[in-house]
């Protein structure tokens, strides 16, 4: 609301990302409770457990290594805003009835390559198609185990950056 008003903040920028990160604590809470409730398991419990962890792991790899490069570089915001704005810049290709269908599909698989990512957008899908179709264990092993993966991967992948001297890499916009 903040943005479609013109009234954004620092600190509301900053409120913005926390109470992301605890929504999704008590989503998947709910969820791994009513999966709970209708499968008499723990297992839900500990799926929706691992599965925020490793999501707060990914979260906090971002972070780090974005200290962690100020540290070495303190105009590695700048930097890193300016190759934002250079990116956003080449990636603002639209499409419509009028494009044509390669245009269209193009920007389609653009945009929607964030459904692979598993992040919070894609949670919202999640939750609501498993509760549309009553698939709520199945949901919570597909969160654990993405969020695994993408844990343990960007953690390994950041570390090997920053052990590389990648600063070129660092400088594009990261993904959790």
């Amino acid at each position: 609301m903040a943005r479609y008003r013109g009234t954004s903040s620092r600190v509301g920028n900053y409120f913005d990302k926390v109470t992301d990160l605890i929504q999704i604590f008590f989503w998947f809470s709910a969820i791994a409770y009513a999966a709970f409730l209708q499968s008499h398991s723990v297992v839900p419990i500990f799926l929706a457990f691992i599965g925020v962890s490793f999501y707060s792991i990914r979260v906090y790899v971002k972070y780090v290594t974005m200290v962690i490069e100020v540290e070495h570089d303190n105009t590695y915001l700048e930097k890193s805003s300016h190759e934002v704005a250079i990116m956003n810049e080449k990636n603002r290709e639209t499409a419509g009835l009028r494009a044509g269908w390669k245009k269209n599909l193009r920007w389609f698989l653009g945009e929607q390559r964030k459904f692979f990512l598993f992040n919070e957008s894609v949670f919202i899908f999640m939750l609501s198609f498993s509760l549309i179709t009553n698939t709520l264990i199945f949901m919570l092993w597909i969160f654990a185990i993405s969020q695994v993966y993408y844990g343990l991967a960007r953690s390994w992948q950041r570390g090997q950056q920053i052990h590389r001297n990648q600063h070129q890499e660092l400088l594009k916009p990261m993904e959790k």
